[in-house]
């Protein structure tokens, strides 16, 4: 479970306030049925001519994603079965992404014992400090306010997330967790051992093993008042990467990855919400080095460690009915810089506008090198829609634009400083929000059916644009 979940698992109970009666009662409920499909359709391309971006000049893709889960319960709700799974799939173009097909959970688990053990079989994601789910067998135990959990098998898809790892390999998981319950707070301790694959640029996989421990709670200490931390600890491998053209090889080292998060969010009225969010993240690196030549034994080594250490502040208010309104703030830490970040939010939707909305953001980065002058780096984002909202349609029309300095932005195409209307930066054709470009949106949900469209076109360059279509359907129904 992740700090977020916990965060809204304590947020649900502290809101419930008074107790409530459910219409149907649980022990005249035997079957449950929870679903969900989706698909979609995302259609990009990104054209740029100029010198040196390379071939072909228009980069052009067609994909189809997949979405299904399910949640079913029987047998008095003591039995259940969990099924999610995402996946998608290039159809055409010149530029396609690799096809990805995952199930992240397909379990079936039973109460026993008047809930006193819960005992689950299949895959599932266990607690922990990455991403790890399992396919393999879980038990858990509870007793009063405490919850105590072990599991073991194998691990059913690598951190890469690239794919379901194939059933011929063994890749071993095992670990527990425990948990805390209480009417105002919710803790966790979880501990895990997995054997993970990371693909390489100069040979197939490597795999290695890795130990990890996360640590999280989240409470609410006072009415109107959420906070909540974490720290996990993982290790991580020896591998190499790097280009293979020319005999370049660069050797890297990745030892432990360190970080620990806190958040509080303070709600001192109905119309005011203040919030700080605190995240120290470090991972030990090494360049063993680069061999320009496999020749001659002499490398070029060079160390760093990735580290950083963030403070956001955000601040909604929301007067008078018009909506929510309020600055954001951030300062992130880093050895060779610092980065600040400056900008506010506008959501406004006051009744009286019969559903329409005006939507608006700006956002200013700010960086600067401590010691060493900085190239010309700092960067600026807004968007601004006017929108319409009415009994589950959601509709917006508008203009964003992105304007940086710091290069490379892509892998187009290298023009240092050069960020005019006549030499465009193109980002990658899949990346949303990402150029100078206006817009039009659209979702609308009902009772089982819900949809949703996104259109972009570049403002730039008028042979770009972007397309995503999404159809779903739910379903809830028990017996």
């Amino acid at each position: 479970m992740t700090l977020l979940a916990l965060a809204l698992v304590v947020l649900g109970q502290a809101d419930a306030g008074a107790p409530t009666v459910d219409v149907v009662s649980g022990a005249s409920v035997n079957t449950t049925v929870d679903a969900e499909v989706a698909t979609d359709l995302l259609a990009a391309n990104a054209v740029n001519d100029d010198v040196g971006a390379g071939t072909p000049a228009e980069l052009t893709a067609l994909e189809m994603g997949f979405r299904g889960k399910l949640h079913a319960t029987g047998w008095s709700r003591r039995a259940r079965f969990d099924f999610d799974y995402q996946g998608r799939q290039p159809i055409a173009g010149n530029s396609q992404n690799t096809a990805i097909h995952l199930l992240y959970q397909a379990e079936l688990s039973g109460d026993f014992f008047e809930k006193l053990l819960t005992l689950g079989l299949g895959r599932f994601v266990v607690p922990s400090a990455g991403f790890l789910p399992v396919d393999g067998l879980r038990a858990q135990l509870h007793l009063s306010k405490f919850e105590f959990q072990v599991f073991g098998g194998r691990r059913a898809i690598t951190s890469t997330r690239t794919g379901n790892v194939d059933l011929s390999t063994l890749l071993p998981a095992a670990g527990a967790s425990a948990a805390l319950t209480l009417e105002r707070l919710r803790a966790e301790l979880a501990v895990t051992f997995n054997r993970d694959e990371v693909p390489l640029a100069q040979g197939p996989t490597s795999s290695f093993d890795a130990v990890s421990i996360a640590a999280r709670a989240v409470g609410r200490p006072l009415d109107g008042v959420v906070a909540g931390a974490e720290v996990s600890a993982a290790q991580r491998a020896s591998y190499v990467i790097g280009p293979t053209w020319n005999s370049v090889a660069l050797s890297a080292r990745s030892v432990d990855l360190f970080a620990a998060v806190a958040f509080v969010e303070a709600r001192p009225i109905k119309t005011l919400r203040i919030a700080y969010d605190f995240h120290f993240q470090q991972a030990g690196v090494y360049r063993e080095g680069i061999r320009l030549d496999p020749d001659d034994p002499t490398v070029i080594a060079d160390g760093f460690v990735p580290l950083f250490i963030d403070n956001r502040v955000r601040v909604r208010w929301r007067p008078f009915a018009l909506g929510w309104l309020g600055p954001d703030v951030r300062f992130r830490v880093r050895p060779d810089r610092q980065e600040w970040r400056f900008g506010g939010q506008a959501d406004l939707a006051p009744d009286w506008a019969y559903g329409f909305c005006l939507r608006g953001g700006f956002t200013y980065e700010m960086m600067v090198r401590t010691g060493v002058e900085l190239a010309p780096s700092d960067r600026s984002y807004w968007s601004a829609s006017l929108g319409w909202r009415w009994k589950g349609l959601d509709l917006a029309a508008g203009a964003s634009n992105v304007q940086r300095s710091a290069l490379p932005l892509s892998g187009r195409v290298y023009t240092p400083y050069d960020d005019t209307p006549t030499k465009p930066v193109d980002l990658s054709p899949f990346n949303l929000e990402a150029q100078r470009l206006g817009f039009v949106r659209a979702f609308y949900a009902s009772g089982i059916w819900f949809g949703g469209l996104d259109f972009e076109q570049s403002l730039t360059d008028g042979r770009e644009r972007r397309f995503f279509v999404q159809l779903g359907a739910r379903l809830e129904k028990e017996w």
